[in-house]
């Protein structure tokens, strides 16, 4: 075979594959932002103008880990709280229960009887938080698992008092964060702290701890005595006081 011959192979196989290319293609969301702890879907279509196609392969694939996390002839995920639905033509993988590092690049990949062709979906997580309470003894304030970066803010009925407190910020190792603050303030009273992602404008309570629902009590026993006058008073709030922080 002359080099002429050969030229003309390559084109006319450069030609086939453009055409079949054009026959078939796949279709996804480019980027989700889903939130943390919540589901987050990813679907997949195929995109034909031919009468059939023979698919050998179609399937996704995570950028993270380089692992297949289900494919159309296994709909089970090789991760556990990932699940994938085939029908048709199209191929929906599902993220439960969502967490900051299934955050990233997902592959959709098919490999058919006209050539390969792949396309990315890319996850964006916000509002992730794991753990939280509130200390109304020490009127303080702590949140873990944070992500992105939030605030942390105080306020009695409609007053923002969170000028009046310090936030220490630490960065965790897997990229979240722990926030901890604390309320300078010397009046008693029924304070509230939340968390709050400017981001978004999401705004969550962070409640006591069980284990503070004594000491709670405690401040609201204060508070009501309080009221009272003398030492009679006095000695009876120190004397329930007692009986509610120490049996």
């Amino acid at each position: 075979m002359n080099i002429c011959s050969t030229c003309w192979l390559v084109v006319w196989f450069s030609l086939v594959s453009h055409s079949y290319n054009e026959l078939v293609s796949l279709k996804t969301l480019k980027e989700i932002t889903g939130k943390c702890h919540k589901k987050v879907v990813l679907p997949c279509d195929i995109s034909i103008k031919a009468e059939s196609l023979n698919v050998t392969l179609f399937s996704w694939i995570s950028d993270n880990t380089k692992k297949t996390l289900c494919d159309v002839k296994n709909t089970e995920s090789s991760m556990p709280h990932f699940s994938c639905a085939h029908e048709d033509r199209s191929l929906v993988l599902t993220i439960h229960h969502a967490r900051l590092a299934d955050e990233g690049n997902y592959l959709c990949k098919l490999r058919s009887s006209m050539g390969i062709k792949q396309t990315w979906s890319k996850v964006n997580l916000q509002d992730c938080h794991s753990k939280s309470h509130y200390d109304p003894l020490r009127r303080t304030c702590h949140a873990s698992g944070i992500y992105p970066q939030g605030q942390i803010h105080w306020s009695h009925h409609h007053s923002n008092l969170t000028h009046n407190s310090t936030l220490n910020t630490t960065q965790a190792a897997d990229g979240t964060y722990e926030l901890i603050s604390t309320l300078h303030h010397d009046l008693h009273h029924d304070y509230n702290c939340s968390l709050w992602f400017p981001r978004t404008g999401t705004k969550i309570q962070i409640l006591p701890r069980q284990e503070n629902d004594r000491a709670t009590q405690a401040i609201t026993l204060v508070k009501s005595v309080a009221s009272g006058t003398g030492t009679a008073w006095r000695t009876l709030a120190l004397l329930l006081v007692s009986e509610l922080l120490f049996h």
